[in-house]
């Protein structure tokens, strides 16, 4: 026998004893305390289905709980915005726009000329410098669990005509959906196609990413993952708009992508990859750095480029260190946040959350906090009961969020990842709602 022949056999019989993974050792593996973190929150509720993936020069490593698989769809949420990113540096690749190009607002909104403040660039847009408020005010208007169904052109044009000028903040980061859906669409108008043809057509024929869409074919719907507020089944979303979110993607299919930014496999698209992460602003903290589509934070030898995503009843993180050589991707159904377990992977230095015991509380005593509460600012937040959980809804944002109970009249809020306590008059009646991050409190103003 052959020395060649010899050390196949005695391969295969190794690995007949000991994970061939083991043996591969520069295949990243996931700690025990990742994985121990993830059965927790399956277990718990926090989320229904979880994939974690990881991706570096000897391959891939993956982990899944509940109803998930590597080759599972989810929703990405704002991790659409990686994709945009990379077709805006595709056009300035290409020469055929500038960053510090104006929006032609004529073209995207015709009889529309201008709009209060200042002029909205491609840059301003993907860096969310534009001062264009989160969502738009006819978006949060709407009611319903799939908010951007019927949010269409003729919607986001009566947006900006009707503008107000007291919601049109500074040009200093201030996260905008809005802002990515003007850019996304612009882009799209450029291109004379639509957003997700005009993706595919100059991203995806480089990327070779076939489970990444925004429309789903029947196959790829019988692997989309069921949708979770908690334990709350939720509709899924649909975008008329797309870029700011609308795709729909695989672990599988996202390690790719990150392999091909880190430089693990040739691909065409290293050269818009390294557009869309250079930072183009930093956040007045220091600590966080804004690209096309990607965050940017750490030091010198540990930065972490990233981005997350949520919808009403998924969410996921997306994110490598050129320095570890290392992708990861969370995945996740349900709404309980997955960003420490992505951020842990990419710097040991990062800690997990815990995630405590819910308090079950009874119908009398979530119905004594339900009503409306009342900001300074004249914004509001509703509390209101739906199958037998307490939901928060805000008067700036059309999607509600279901609360986890803490005990003692404190709340959790996993879409959001803050705490909320509520607060109680002389009387015993419940007066105050106090929103621990940032730490705004409103007046309770309305009973049902």
């Amino acid at each position: 026998m052959s020395d060649p022949a010899r050390m196949a056999l005695l391969a295969l019989a190794l690995c007949a004893l000991f994970s061939c993974a083991d043996m591969r050792r520069d295949v990243p593996a996931i700690p025990d305390d990742i994985r121990d973190s993830a059965q927790a929150r399956v277990d718990h509720g926090w989320n229904h289905a979880l994939v974690i993936g990881v991706i570096g020069p000897g391959g891939r490593s993956y982990l899944t709980e509940g109803d998930a698989e590597p080759s599972t769809l989810f929703e990405l949420g704002s991790m659409t915005k990686v994709f945009t990113g990379l077709l805006l540096a595709d056009f300035i690749r290409e020469g055929e726009i500038a960053l510090d190009d104006e929006i032609d607002l004529r073209r995207l909104c015709p009889g529309l000329d201008r709009i209060v403040g200042p002029p909205l660039l491609f840059e301003t847009l993907a860096t969310h410098r534009s001062g264009l408020p989160r969502a738009p005010a006819n978006l949060l208007a709407a009611p319903g669990d799939d908010p951007y169904a019927n949010y269409g052109r003729a919607e986001l044009c009566t947006a900006l005509a009707q503008l107000d000028p007291a919601a049109r903040g500074p040009e200093r980061y201030r996260y905008s959906n809005f802002g990515y859906v003007v850019l996304a669409e612009a882009l799209a108008d450029l291109g004379g196609l639509g957003f997700e043809e005009l993706l595919a057509e100059r991203v995806g024929r480089r990327s070779g990413l076939d489970d990444t869409a925004i429309y789903l074919s029947a196959e790829q719907r019988s692997r989309l993952a069921a949708s979770f507020d908690l334990d709350a089944p939720r509709a899924h979303w649909h975008h008329e708009l797309p870029g700011a979110g609308g795709l729909h993607s695989t672990a599988d299919d996202l390690l790719t992508l990150l392999g091909q930014h880190l430089g693990l496999f040739e691909s065409d698209l290293a050269p818009l990859a390294a557009i869309a992460e250079t930072p183009r602003y930093v956040a007045p903290n220091a600590q966080v750095s804004v690209g096309l589509g990607w965050h940017v934070e750490g030091d010198a030898e540990r930065t972490i480029v990233w981005q997350n995503g949520r919808t009403g009843g998924h969410n996921g993180f997306l994110g490598y260190s050129r320095a570890l050589s290392r992708g990861v991707v969370v995945l996740a159904s349900g709404t309980g946040a997955v960003d420490d377990i992505g951020l842990c992977l990419l710097d040991p230095r990062r800690t997990l959350r815990s995630r405590p015991e819910e308090v079950p509380l009874v119908a009398e005593e979530l119905h004594a906090y339900e009503g409306r509460y009342l900001l300074p600012s004249g914004n509001h937040y509703e509390l209101s009961v739906r199958r037998g959980r307490l939901f928060i809804t805000s008067s700036t944002s059309s999607l509600p969020a279901a609360l986890f109970s803490l005990g003692g009249d404190r709340f959790h809020v996993p879409l959001v990842e803050t705490g909320l306590r509520l607060g109680r008059g002389p009387d015993g009646e419940v007066r105050q709602l106090v929103i621990e991050d940032p730490g705004l409190v409103a007046e309770r103003v309305e009973h049902p």
